[in-house]
Order: structure tokens, then sequence, then C-alpha cells
């Protein structure tokens, strides 16, 4: 555009036209509307101590001015944001952040209003930055503004998604305005430029403007970190309609008509200055990307500006401070709701339990045990979830939930319960005797050690990161990972309310179960010991790693029996947590099934990481260049999984798990530093892709090797580590997914995940197919899809995407273009597929499902990443197609224990499913066989097995349960009665093998691993009371050790009870047998022995024992009945 097109300097100016707009006195420029004025919603404000950054989040989205911090410009605007633009060229076409309006006017450039990213602009958590995108075709361009100290940092990202290289240009219009100078003179090299000059290849990193060319009060500093190709120092009122390549009018050295400052002016038209920078990126490939960064405040850049970094820590203290709160809350809520529905049934048997546990035959605080009932099942029930509680801590829960119980009064409002409850759990309560305590601190007082022992940690770090002034990158990186530790633990508090409510309304409803007069029996006394067992590892862990405490020893010591969360282990934990689906959440909640005692050394594996602790140790041992850990990477490289077979199928408590094993390769790419990779359990784990169209996450646990002993992976090189899996296979039928996350350490943003599928190879799950169809990387705003073509034979076709912290959508289109997902636009689910089932969108959990029966013969299967790490988010997709099947009925568990005394009887939950989701099964009738003595000439009759419902229906895809009964004549010959259960409809049948063990003389209280045990007493094998406790609680063990213990208590025994524990190396072959008759206890004069412990060894050091690593078992008997399978390792 030449001068002479231009308005007369003397009369109207086009700058003086889009002034009057900006402040909304005057009408359309240009047929650009009145933009609004700075107290539009449209314009939103960052700050800090130096500076104001003004942006537009509607119209001109992407357009920014600023200000000092007292209120003095740096760009024209007076804080509306409308005359310094980004102009993003792409093949030749030019899109500029203004509206359609003012880019049709301009000419050869269209606005980038339409191409914005759903959720931006967004601002940071810490309110420094604000971050917009845009999709331009395949191009996904990213504008990240940030306030760093003194200078405001612009950065621009371009990525290519799409298939085809692409040519893409930058450039950048600041409309300079310093104070009340519209034209601030412009100092370069030593020289002040007051009219339009062009440096090409220039060489300078920085200039200054001016609001005075003599005495200036104001100064604005420009710094660039990416060497522009070419800065322009220009009139705006020429360069503004000039989307891109600014045709200049004349000689830019020489014409005084290109003047943009006049001496003793401080408004357009005879003072109006701008700089343009431009960067002719040119060539980016498919997959590539390029940005661009700049500066422009009153000073430098601050690398030392640690406000981001505070304000992430004081966010992560908040949260874990909410979390525990928050929990406290929601278990009192719970307490308050079963309390008010069952009363003294659940208050006084939950009492009497732990009284009985803390032995009161030597305990003067405790009565005897003839004052301390408990319900036969509610007893049974608890035993199922309590690992082990020393007599001392049993002491303690009793004192206080005896004390609890009387202060609340049942008559008010569950409310109002609730908040005595909750003083009570925190150790608040006023009066109180008898509060929970953490190795001798309440959770109040816990609560109080972890906030000022933070308070303290964080100043340390902040100081030492001031004085070691690391890189800006490196501070960023250490922002994301504590972002990333404070989004875990968020995740967590959003997994405990949910959880926890479900269980307690299951509870509280009775859902599926029944009660018999007002004792808490059967099913019920399930979801009372779930409710009292619900884990509290996640807040209690968190407060303890982070005053010092670990989390091992406050889940294995004292601090597991707060609210009756006994000593659980990582592995159950993980399951309990990460259970989505509330069919499979209230099946395993309903049965008592749903957490087996598995290897307790994971406890401390995954616990969230002790953040500030470990941040505090990298600054003090190494400075800030020990920052760079946490931006440094691994892959995976590889990953195989073994199917399920007949030969890796055991029994963990009752419960047929499938127990296989995995590799995963890890590589480094680092060509500098090595690595020592560590498995991110809470994104790892197990899920059934079910033939029924549901998918269960936190089905299964992976189990891996503890952190120390993985392998330091040198630069460039890789190491292959090997893990196994632990799945339970009775409960529902599918296909499983394995899903491994590793990083190079516990303080990188940066993680690497893999899946891989694995099946049982018999029964009607290993006619289904599953295979990864889709599996990579993706960043925010990407949406890669793909088609996907059926056989004619599919009856179902699931696809279930899963990823680690971050948040992906999954969507489904059918060839007519019918959708099922979020409809971002409305905000509604569509579901406009026939016959589909979705999970919804992002629970929390990193996983959805969507699941097609009948399906059509081709979808695309697309994927929306709405939020990921700057890095991006691994993802998998995994299709499992299934043929036309028939209705299937199977019942679990595959084999169903039954204890039982003579004269007695015991009921049972029994679970009945139609597991391929094919149709109905109508008409569903149960039937007991006759049941065998084991050894003797003795028989219970089917009749004396009796069922809550039979002849009923089953919708397909569903499941129901019953509760089974036995009955058994008081005549009846104690032992192992072996039978069957079989379930019929006309279209199938199922049969379940089933185990009466009948007996009079003895119960089992518990049983241990150790390395040894307290007053052994020259080996005798056996001893009274807590005076032989076990001593080191253990299920892994090492070849130095020098004895494994396994100790197990009796209770109740009236007879002599001959107590023999055979042990198996980890091939199978018997290693050592050892037995110890317990001795009638009328050859003492006594009725009963109340607690009778035992315990078997065998000797590790220095035996052939140390040369047998692995998984080794102890089968257990009484009297020659089986009565426990247990499993330790040596290593």
């Amino acid at each position: 555009m030449s001068k002479d097109n231009k308005l007369e300097k003397n009369g109207t100016t086009r700058r003086s036209l889009l002034k009057t707009a900006v402040i909304g006195s005057g009408g359309a420029v240009f047929g650009l509307p009145a933009l609004a004025n700075k107290a539009s919603a449209e314009v939103r404000t960052i700050s800090n101590d130096h500076l104001q950054l003004f942006f537009r989040d509607s119209k001109a989205v992407g357009a920014f001015t600023m200000q000092t911090s007292d209120g003095r410009d740096l760009l024209f605007g007076t804080g509306n944001p409308d005359t310094s633009y980004l102009t993003i060229q792409i093949d030749g076409q030019n899109y500029i952040t203004h509206t359609s309006e003012m880019a049709s006017e301009i000419g050869n450039a269209k606005s980038m209003d339409n191409l914005v990213v759903q959720g931006t602009p967004k601002v940071s958590d810490d309110g420094n930055s604000v971050t917009t995108k845009w999709k331009i075709d395949s191009m996904l361009v990213t504008q990240t503004i940030t306030l760093k100290g003194k200078a405001s940092e612009f950065k621009v990202t371009v990525k290519n998604q799409g298939s085809q290289p692409r040519t893409v240009n930058i450039r950048y219009l600041f409309d300079y305005q310093v104070n009340v100078q519209d034209g601030s003179p412009i100092l370069v090299n030593n020289q002040v430029m007051t009219s339009e000059t062009r440096y090409e290849s220039p060489t300078f990193s920085q200039w200054e403007t001016y609001d005075s060319r003599r005495n200036p009060d104001l100064t604005g500093l420009a710094t660039v970190d990416t060497q522009p190709d070419i800065v322009d120092f220009v009139e705006w009122e020429d360069a503004v309609t000039q989307p891109y390549e600014y045709e200049h009018a004349g000689d830019m050295e020489t014409d005084e008509g290109n003047k943009f400052f006049t001496e003793g002016t401080t408004n357009s038209p005879e003072s109006d200055s701008a700089g343009l920078l431009y960067w002719e990126i040119g060539g980016v490939d498919p997959s590539s990307s390029r940005s661009v960064v700049t500066y422009y405040g009153t000073g430098s850049p601050s690398v030392t500006d640690l406000g981001p970094i505070k304000t992430a820590l004081d966010k992560y203290q908040t949260a874990v401070d909410n979390h525990l709160t928050d929990f406290v809350d929601l278990k009192a809520n719970a307490y308050a709701q079963v309390y008010k529905k069952f009363g003294e049934d659940f208050s006084d048997n939950l009492t009497n339990y732990y009284g009985r546990r803390a032995n009161p035959s030597s305990n003067q605080n405790i009565p005897p045990t003839s004052e301390l009932p408990v319900d036969t099942s509610v007893e049974r029930k608890l035993n199922q979830v309590v690992d082990e509680i020393e007599p001392g801590r049993a002491e303690m829960l009793y004192l206080f939930t005896d004390e609890l119980f009387r202060d609340v009064d049942r008559n008010t409002s569950v409310e109002a319960m609730a908040q005595v409850i909750a003083e009570h759990f925190m150790g608040t309560s006023q009066n109180q005797q008898y509060p929970l305590k953490i190795r001798g601190s309440t959770l109040q007082e816990l609560r109080d050690q972890f906030n000022s022992t933070f308070d303290e940690k964080q100043q340390t770090l902040l100081q030492q990161l001031r004085n070691d002034t690391p890189s800006q990158e490196r501070l960023d990186a250490l922002k994301r990972a504590i972002d990333k530790k404070k989004n875990e633990v968020e995740r967590l508090s959003k997994a405990d309310e949910r959880d926890l409510t479900r269980l307690t309304t299951a509870a509280v409803e009775e859902r599926g179960m029944k009660t018999h007069g007002s004792v808490i029996t059967k099913g019920d006394a399930a979801l009372v010991a779930g409710l009292v067992a619900f884990p509290f590892d996640g807040p209690f862990g968190e407060i303890g790693v982070s005053v010092g405490l670990g989390a091992k020893a406050l889940l294995a010591g004292a601090g597991a029996s707060l609210f009756g969360a006994f000593t659980l282990s990582g592995a159950e934990s993980s399951v309990w947590k990460s259970i989505t689906s509330s069919e499979l959440f209230w099946y395993l909640t309903a049965t008592g099934r749903g957490s087996p005692k598995w290897q307790k050394e994971q406890v401390q594996q995954e616990a969230l990481q002790r953040v500030l602790e470990n941040l505090v140790k990298l600054v003090e041992d190494g400075g800030s260049a020990a920052l760079d850990a946490v931006t440094r990477k691994v892959t995976i490289a590889d990953l195989t999984v073994s199917d399920i077979d007949s030969e890796n199928v055991t029994v963990v408590d009752d419960t047929q798990m499938a127990r296989g094993t995995g590799k995963v390769t890890v590589a480094n790419p680092s060509s500098e530093n090595s690595v020592t990779p560590i498995f991110v359990i809470e994104s790892s784990g197990v899920a059934l892709v079910g033939l029924n169209g549901l998918t269960y996450d936190g089905y299964g646990q992976i189990l891996f090797p503890s952190t120390d002993q993985m392998p330091e992976i040198g630069p460039g090189e890789t190491a292959t580590i090997e893990f196994e899996y632990l799945v339970p296979l009775d409960v529902f039928s599918g296909q499983y997914e394995v899903t491994v996350t590793v990083k190079a350490n516990s303080l990188t943003v940066h993680e690497a995940k893999s899946t891989a599928i694995f099946k049982t190879t018999s029964g009607v799950s290993s006619q289904a197919s599953s295979r990864i169809v889709n599996q990579g990387s993706v960043t925010e705003g990407e949406s890669p899809s793909q088609t996907r073509s059926l056989s004619d034979d599919t009856s179902r076709a699931t696809y279930h995407l899963s990823y680690p912290g971050s948040n992906l959508d999954i969507h489904l289109q059918d060839p007519a273009g019918n959708h099922v997902g979020l409809n971002y636009q409305s905000g509604e689910v569509e579901h406009e597929i026939p016959n589909v089932t979705y999970s919804g969108p992002d629970r929390g959990i990193g996983s959805e499902t969507i699941s097609v029966a009948d399906p059509a013969p081709e979808y695309i299967v697309e994927i929306v990443a709405l939020e990921t790490d700057a890095d991006g988010s691994d993802y998998s997709v995994n299709e499992m197609t299934a043929p036309s099947l028939p209705a299937t009925l199977e019942m679990s568990p595959a084999e169903l224990p039954v204890k039982v005394s003579a004269g007695d009887t015991e009921s049972t939950t029994l679970t009945i499913d139609e597991a391929t989701g094919a149709g109905d099964l109508e008409g569903v009738t149960l039937s007991a066989s006759e049941f065998q003595h084991k050894e003797a000439d003795a028989t219970i009759s089917a009749s004396n097995v009796t069922f809550e419902r039979n002849q009923f229906d089953v919708k397909a895809g569903n499941f129901t349960t019953t509760t089974v009964t036995v009955s058994v004549p008081g005549d009846v010959q104690s032992g192992t009665y072996i039978g069957t259960i079989t379930g019929k409809a006309p279209e199938s049948k199922d049969e379940i093998s089933v185990t009466i063990t009948v007996g009079t003389d003895y119960e089992i209280i518990g049983h241990r691993f150790c390395r040894s045990v307290k007053n052994e007493n020259h080996r005798r094998g056996r001893g009274h009371s807590h005076s032989h406790d076990c001593v080191d609680e253990t299920n892994s063990f090492s070849s130095s050790d020098e004895s494994a213990y396994l100790w197990t208590k009796y209770g109740n025994v009236t007879t002599e009870v001959v107590h023999r524990v055979e042990w198996y190396a980890p091939s199978g072959e018997q290693y050592h047998r050892f037995e110890f008759r317990i001795p009638n206890p009328e050859s003492e004069g006594l009725e009963r022995w109340e607690d009778y412990p035992v315990w078997s060894w065998i000797d590790i050091a220095g035996t052939q024992a140390a040369t047998m690593p692995g998984t080794w078992q102890a089968q257990v008997y009484a009297n020659d009945t089986h009565i426990a399978t247990r499993e330790f390792t040596i290593e």
C-alpha cells in the first residue's frame, strides 16, 4: 500500500479511526464494528509484580497488549488488545489473530477466530501464562504468553499433524507505546532509531523503546531467544494492514516520510512506531514441530522468578491437606450412615471384634471374650480383610471405637453424627480420652506436622533455587513435576469419594442383600467389612512421606490400623481404588472377594513419591544442574505378556487366580546420562474387556520388581525387565489388557506407556479376538482417527482407550455419519449408533470404552486430545471382537468354599451372569449334587443346600446374585465334603465345584510370614497369646535372611489338632514338612484354647533354599484337612 493511498496525515487517519473504535466511542472502520472497551468480558488479564498482560478470549482471539503493574502502557491500547497481533503464513496463506472483518479488509488474510481449539485461551494454574491454540488444516498452532519477571515471553509453536510437508512463516507485530508516547523511539546497537529501518539476518539480540528520546522516564526492553530472520521498525498505520510482507513506501534509510517519531508529538499520525519480527521457518515435515520465542517488557526475563514454583508447591500442599480432611469427612459420613441404619449391630460387632483381637485374657483394659460377642459371619468377613492387628493396636482401636459410639447420638441427623465422628477421627473431639494415634500423634497433629514441615522445606527449596538460578527450562520442568504430583493426589481424592460413596450406598440400601432380623449377616457382613477396611493409604501415606515417615512403615505399623484400615498391600488398595464399573465393584464387595492378600512388598513402591524431600535433595546434592533429572526420559521398545493356561492358575485365599508373566524392554534415548527407571503403578494395571461389552478397570494387579532391583540403563542402551500379573479367573468372561507405564525417575514429567493383550486359552473367552489397533503419542489438540473393518460374523465390537495422566476422549462414527461420544458444542453425550454401550467421557481413571452389539461392517474410531502435558500423552486403543456366540450362563466363583459347624448353617453368595451379551437367560434353575466326604464313607444330602432364588431370568450381559445356604446335621462327621452346584437355562448351563468343611474343634484366626517369632521359646513351635507374635512380617525374603517363618494362630480350640505345613520350592517339589500337635485343652484343665499360635520355618542363609529364588508355597493342613495356601518369595 503506497503512502499516496493513505488518508491525509493532517486529517483523519486509519489509526485515529481505529483508536476511536478501540475506546468504544466510534463506529465501524473498514466494516469493523466498534470493539469492546476495557471492561468487556472478552478481555482478560494476567499479571505479576511488574507487568499486566491483556488478551482477548472471543473476538480477535490471541490479540494482546501490555502495561506495567502501575498502569503505564508498553504496547498501545490502554488495556484493549486490538493493534498488536500474530500472523501465521501456511503455504502462502496468511492467518491473523484478528476478527474476520479486519482480515477481510486487509486482504490475503483469514481470521483465526473460527479455528480456535476447544478450551483455549487457557490461563495456567499459577496465573502467569495464557495459552491459545488454533487448528489450521493439519497444522496445530500454539501461542503461549508467559510473565517472567519484568518480561513477557511470547512463544509460538507450529506442529504438522498431517501427512504432507507444509511451508510455514511467522510474524509478530508489536505496536509500541511507552507510557504516553505512541511513537516510541527505538535504541538499536547504541543508535536511536526514529525512521523505518529493516535489518535482515540481524546480529543484535535486544533493543529498547522509550517514552522520551532525551530523558526517558519509562523504557521498554525487547530481547530475542529465537533469532528472527528479519526485524523491521516501522510506522504502525502502514504495517497494520499488511499481514505479512511489508511493502515499504520508499528507502527506509533515507526517506523522511517514513518517520515513526516526531519530536514534540506523542500521538498518531506524527508519532506511531511498531516492530515487525519475521521467522521464515520454511518446510515443516509431518509429525515435526518448530517453535520461536521472543520477549518484551521492562527488563530481561527473570530466570529466578520462582512465583510459579511457589504457587505449584502451595497447591500441592493444599491438595494433600484436602485429601486427608476430605477422606476423613467421607469416612465419617459412611460410618454415620451405616450406624444410623444398623445401630448396635454395626457398632458392637466392630468394637467387640477389635476387643477380641486385643487378647482380652491378658489385657486388663479389655473385657473377657465372653462379654465381647461378635456375629460369626461378621467376624469371618472381617478376618478375610484383616492381615494382622498387633494386640496393642487392637486395644487402641477397641478403646477408640467404644468411646466413639458412646459419644455419637444415633437419634440426631446423619450430618450431626458425621461431624462428631470426624472430630474423633482427627483427635479433636472435646474430652476425648482414646484418640487414634500414629506413632504417638493424632491425625490433626500429623496434619499440623505435615504443614509446618512442608512450609520449612518449601522455603529451603526456594532459597536454594534462588542461589543456583537454574535455567527457565528446568524451572518449567520442575513446575510440571510438582503439578503432576498434585494431580495424582486430586485423582486419588476423586477415586476415594466415588468408591467409598458407592460402597456406603450399597451397604445402607442393602442392595441385592437380605437382613435376617436385626442382625447383619451374610452379604451385609461383607459390605460392612469392605466399608471398615476401605484403604486409607492414599492420604495417610502422603502425610507420612511428607513428614519423613515411610509409607511402608506407616502402612505396616501402627498407622495401618487407622479407621480399621488393616495392613493392606499397595496391590490390594490399587484394585479397590481403580474399580469403576458399579457392577464389578458391587459384586466384589458383596461377595467379600475383591481383595486377596497379595505381595505386601508392593506397599511402598509407588505411593505418591516424596516430592518435596526429593526436590530439596536434588538441589542440595547437585545444585541447579541436578534439576536436569526432571527432563529425563525413557521409552518402551517392546512389551509381551503370556496367556493364561492351566499351568498358571492358582488359588489365593479361596479365589481362583491366574498368575502369568510379562516382559517390558525399556530404552534410554539419552546420549549422556544413565537412568534407573521406575514403574508408575497408578497408571499401570490390568483391565478386563468383557464379552458383555463392559470394561472393568483395575481388574487385576501387576507385580513389579522392587525399585532396588531395577537395572541401570546406560546411554543409548536397553534393558528387559520381567514382571508378573495376577487376575481373578472366575468373575467375568473376556480378554485382558495389560498397561505398563515407566519413567526415568520419580520426578520427571515424562512417562512412557505401552499396552499388550493376553487371554485364556480355553473357555468361551478364547473365542474372542483382541488386538491393539492404534497406539502412540498424541498432543493437545490432535485427533487421530482410524477406519476399522469388521468381519461378517462379528456379534460385538468393543473399543477400549487407555491413557495415563491426561484427558483424551474416544469417538465412534458409522458409515451413515451417526456418532457416539461427547459433542463439544452442546456438551452433551451423543448415542446416535444403535445397540451401543459407552462408558462416558473421562472418568479420571485414564480409560474410556465404546461397545457395539450387531455392529456395522465399518467404523471410524477417533481419539481427541483435550488436554495433555507439553510433550503429549501415550495412548492405546484395544479392539475386541467376538463372533456370534449364544447366550452363555456362567457362575462364580468357580470353586465355592463353605466352612460350617455340625448342627449349624452357613450362607454365602453365588453370582450368575450372562457372559457374552448375546441374549437373555430365561428360567435359570440351580441345583446341588450330593456331597461326598473326601476321606470317609459319609455324605451330605443335596437337600441340605438351598437357594434364596431359583427359577429366575438374567438379562443379556448382566448378572444377578443369590444366597446359597448350607445346613449341616448335628451328627455329621467332621471333615471335607466335595460336590457341585449346577446352573441351567434352556440356552446354556454351567457347573462349579463346592467344598464344605465341617468342623467343631477349632477356628483359624490368621496366617503370617515373618523373619522371626517373638520369644521363640527354643523353637517349641507353639505359644500363648501375644507373647509369641510374628516379628518383621514380610512375604519377600532375601537369600541372606536367616529363616522364613509361617505363623498360624488357631482360636477356640476344643480338641487335639495336628497342624501340618508342607513347604514347596519354586520348582514345585516338596522342600520341607513340619508337623506339630496342639494338645487337647482338657489336658491342662481348660475348656478351650482361646488362641494358640503355631509356627513352622525353613532356614535360608547358607542352605540350599538360598540358591532357589522365586515363588515358594506353604500348604497348611489341620487334622489332614487343607486349610490354606500361602505364597512368599526368596530373591
